[in-house]
């Protein structure tokens, strides 16, 4: 999604429900599903404990922060 589909989102929710809405911009710029041996995975996500989060499935995701249009690596 870009900017105009939150900004119209936002106007709908105002207009239509009386619903204020604030979007907060996310670190992220990028998820990445992991994936290969159970054990490379697991020693992956031992090491990246704080950086790794869930999908709807809880598969492990790495999110990949951006900082002035660059990439970090980890």
């Amino acid at each position: 999604m870009g900017q105009l589909q939150f900004e119209v989102m936002a106007d709908r929710l105002q207009n239509e429900y009386q619903l204020d809405c604030v979007f907060e911009q996310s670190p992220y710029g990028e998820a990445r599903w992991l994936t290969g041996a159970k054990a490379d995975i697991e020693d992956f996500v031992s090491k990246h404990r704080t950086a790794i989060a869930e999908d709807i499935d809880a598969q492990p995701v790495y999110p990949r922060q951006e900082r002035l249009g660059h990439q970090l690596r980890r």
